[in-house]
């Protein structure tokens, strides 16, 4: 239909008053701007569906790949999805945290996680653990344009025993839930606005780290001498662990 009219009104340009073909002209070109843009538009929504289709396989990907028998494909699958997450942040960030978080879980299972009624021997961090850590940091510390309303991100019962110093660890906003974070180096760590619900903190560095708007409700082995070494640590939670300090020499422990 639109091809006809144009040509019909290329026809109608045949015409040898100048008044006739100048308007001619002008209207060829509306329409035939209207037809590109019109095409470039539905070129645009082809093109995003189909990139949406390929990040959707490579997600499945990446998560299939932290599955595999082999370390170096597991820790490529996180490496995966940390891209994944960093090219379509609102899309796949949240999403990204909870399968690394899992995916933690998951490799923490065989190592007991240590609390003040169970005595156990303590195995180190896993290298799976280590690595998908240092990836889960990185994807939670991309900036969403989109604020995520109720979307808390966990970490639970996840064994940090003896986690190595990680540069520019950013576990801000995040919850914990028995983990443990024993003889681990927090050093510079943001933990800001982060939740630590039964966390075992048992000679944990924690120099230079971030604990602004921190919360840590019933802690295992955290004392008031590694807080002062941390930066930004409210005087309530000072206090709070002071009391149970005093508690602990009163009970004779």
């Amino acid at each position: 239909m639109a091809n006809w009219f144009i040509v019909q009104l290329r026809n109608f340009i045949n015409f040898e008053h100048p008044t006739f073909r100048n308007l001619a002209l002008v209207i060829a070109a509306i329409v035939t701007a209207y037809i590109a843009i019109k095409r470039l538009k539905i070129a645009d929504k082809q093109a995003a569906t189909a990139e949406a289709g390929l990040n959707i396989d490579r997600f499945q990907k990446g998560a299939a790949m932290l599955g595999d028998k082999s370390l170096s494909v597991r820790q490529a699958g996180a490496v995966l999805l940390a891209e994944l997450a960093k090219q379509g942040v609102d899309e796949f960030k949240s999403t990204v945290l909870q399968v690394l978080s899992a995916y933690m879980t998951e490799h923490s299972k065989s190592s007991k996680i240590v609390t003040p009624w169970v005595k156990s021997d303590k195995k180190d961090v896993s290298r799976d653990c280590e690595v998908a850590l240092s990836y889960f940091s990185r994807v939670n510390a991309l900036k969403s344009e989109t604020k995520l309303v109720g979307t808390v991100h966990f970490l639970e019962e996840v064994n940090f025993h003896k986690l190595k110093y990680q540069p520019g660890l950013n576990l801000s906003k995040i919850l914990t839930f028995k983990t443990d974070f024993s003889s681990a180096d927090l050093s510079n760590a943001d933990l800001s606005e982060a939740f630590f619900l039964k966390t075992d903190f048992t000679e944990c560095i924690l120099t230079d780290a971030n604990l602004a708007g921190t919360r840590i409700v019933k802690p295992v082995g955290l004392t008031c001498k590694q807080l002062s070494e941390a930066k930004n640590v409210s005087r309530e939670l000072m206090e709070q662990i002071q009391k149970i300090e005093e508690s602990e020499r009163s009970d004779g422990r």
